[in-house]
């Protein structure tokens, strides 16, 4: 499963990154303040698990935090596990 960060969607309405595939939909909820955004909660269904589809929504919010300045904060420990594993350049 090829797979992009490029396919993720943001929906602001739900405050989640969304990845939908075959039926199913990966998310990573998040919260948005001034200055971070607040990982809280990723999810992907018991069907699409093993393809690495946590890290794509993962990049997907490294994206966003770049282009609109805001500090990581990560709740969810999927979102602390990833980034000890790839510490983000300051």
């Amino acid at each position: 499963m090829d797979v992009s960060s490029s396919q993720v969607v943001d929906n602001g309405a739900e405050s989640r990154f969304e990845l939908p595939l075959d039926g199913h939909t990966a998310v990573l909820v998040y919260e948005r303040r001034p200055q971070s955004l607040v990982l809280i909660h990723t999810e992907v269904p018991k069907e699409l698990r093993g393809h690495h589809l946590g890290d794509v929504l993962m990049q997907a919010a490294i994206d966003a935090s770049r282009r609109e300045h805001l500090r990581i904060v990560p709740i969810c420990p999927f979102a602390k596990a990833y980034l000890e594993k790839h510490p983000l350049a300051d």
